[in-house]
């Protein structure tokens, strides 16, 4: 990320809000403003204000929170393409993915959204659309439904059957 910035002809400042690790660097490129240890609440706070989100990961994640903060808050995403961002940010919808590591696609990608405010505006629509998908609501009637279906399976009889399971919860409340 830092290559793409300072080797672009880039204007407008890079804000980098994070948790130091041992390989944070000392120093930065001019333009660039960082923050560590911010609260969540001031994270989300700042992605109101952002014009692109940048998930240049070069590790797989299990799981891109980030994308999909930069997603609620109806910013766009440029990401890496590994691990789980390429199911969180749809390419060319939400967002751009780029090969980890490669500092001209990323540089382009960012530029191409940097240039063009109304693709900015409809890929953080898409991406506030696209997030939900991704919300803990959302998640947990998946997993229940999910589950419905599996023990739904079971025999009437069975203490797992749906039948059986609707009985537990109303004794559990």
């Amino acid at each position: 990320l830092l290559d793409a910035y300072s080797d672009g002809k880039f204007s407008w400042p890079l804000v980098v809000i994070g948790t130091a690790q041992r390989d944070t660097p000392r120093t930065w490129p001019p333009g660039v403003t960082v923050r560590t240890d911010v609260p969540h609440d001031q994270v989300m706070q700042a992605w109101r204000h952002a014009d692109i989100g940048i998930v240049p990961s070069l590790c797989r994640e299990g799981f891109g929170l980030v994308a999909v903060e930069a997603m609620r808050s109806g910013v766009p995403v440029v990401a890496s393409r590994i691990g789980a961002l390429p199911e969180i940010v749809a390419e060319g919808d939400t967002g751009f993915l780029v090969s980890p590591g490669n500092t001209a696609e990323l540089r382009a990608a960012i530029e191409q959204l940097h240039d063009t405010p109304a693709l900015r505006r409809k890929m953080g629509a898409a991406g506030l659309v696209r997030a939900e998908h991704f919300s803990a609501e959302t998640i947990t009637e998946l997993h229940e439904r999910h589950y419905r279906r599996l023990l739904d399976g079971w025999p009437e009889d069975s203490p797992f059957s749906s039948a059986s399971a609707e009985g537990v919860g109303r004794e559990l409340a």
